[in-house]
């Protein structure tokens, strides 16, 4: 899952949920590709920040179960 947010200022993040680290670590290089195509607009490099957990709150609050 990729997620992008951004204000009205620019400023913003992307998001990426992976099944596990092994598929991470695989589509490091295509990421690379991307965010250097971005390079002219952006104005800091791209941070990569690893965790190991995720949780949809909103499905399982309400008790939609895990997606």
């Amino acid at each position: 899952m990729y997620y992008t947010a951004w204000r009205e200022d620019g400023q913003g993040m992307s998001t990426t949920i992976y099944d596990c680290r092994a598929s991470a670590v695989e589509a490091t290089a295509m990421l690379q590709g991307i965010w250097d195509e971005f390079s002219c607009i952006l104005i800091a490099e791209p941070k990569t920040e690893y965790y190991t957990n995720t949780q949809n709150m909103l499905f399982e609050k309400r008790g939609w179960g895990r997606r």
